[in-house]
């Protein structure tokens, strides 16, 4: 089968099952995905599901040492700190940038806080 299908089919499962998944059991559903795809099944698997190809192996010891355990109510999925940095914590100019490119007058919902780039932002 065609590696292009093979992926569009993974994508199509994660797509479906990533409904009801996070990040915790999504991997070892992933890993033996690879797995049973051979050689190329990592990095195939990994750009359909846009998992790094490292987490692939973690996720099968995780499913060897059985599945990880359900999360609790409020309990993390990763770790604090864990996951993409916010743009602001980068660059703290970025929210005073931004907001000069914000008109300063709201339109549609008062109440609510959203605003919309003006003329501004083309200069």
């Amino acid at each position: 089968m065609d590696k292009a299908v093979v992926e569009a089919l993974i994508r199509d499962q994660l797509v479906a099952l990533g409904r009801v998944m996070d990040e915790r059991p999504r991997r070892p559903w992933a890993a033996p995905e690879a797995n049973a795809l051979g050689h190329s099944g990592q990095p195939l698997v990994a750009r359909a599901t846009g998992m790094s190809r490292r987490t692939l192996p973690l996720g099968l010891r995780e499913r060897e040492r059985a599945a990880a355990p359900a999360l609790a109510p409020g309990q993390r999925v990763r770790r604090r700190g864990a996951g993409r940095q916010a743009l602001t914590a980068r660059d703290p100019t970025l929210g005073a940038v931004l907001e000069t490119r914000v008109e300063p007058t709201s339109r549609g919902d008062p109440p609510s806080p959203v605003r919309w780039p003006g003329r501004a932002l083309s200069n």
